[in-house]
């Protein structure tokens, strides 16, 4: 399974990160271990500033969480690239199983 955004809160993002190349992405933004299962927090202020760790995040090949019940991470960088805070295409990571995950790009 790749590394990719689990969620985002009112005042963090969730992201779960196992390779060290995207553990040391996390670390550059502030990010901290949860202490549980390969996930970190990363605490962002503003959409301005969330848009710039999505952005961040997408840029060092991080895939987005999808689906379509509620607020995925990937709507809500769909939303971000509409206001024109997000740019580039966003690889979307849904589920067939618990362990058969699929990578789309929109």
């Amino acid at each position: 399974m790749e590394d990719y955004v689990k969620q985002i809160e009112e005042r963090s993002v969730q992201v779960v990160a196992k390779m060290p190349g995207n553990i040391a992405s996390v670390e550059s933004l502030g990010g901290t271990y949860s202490g549980t299962a390969d996930t970190w927090q990363i605490d962002y202020g503003s959409e301005d500033h969330l848009a710039s760790v999505l952005q961040a995040l997408r840029d060092a090949g991080f895939a987005f969480g999808g689906g379509n019940a509620g607020w995925p991470p990937a709507a809500v960088a769909k939303m971000l690239r509409d206001k024109s805070k997000f740019h580039g295409s966003i690889r979307e990571a849904l589920w067939l199983n618990p362990n058969h995950q699929i990578i789309q790009e929109t």
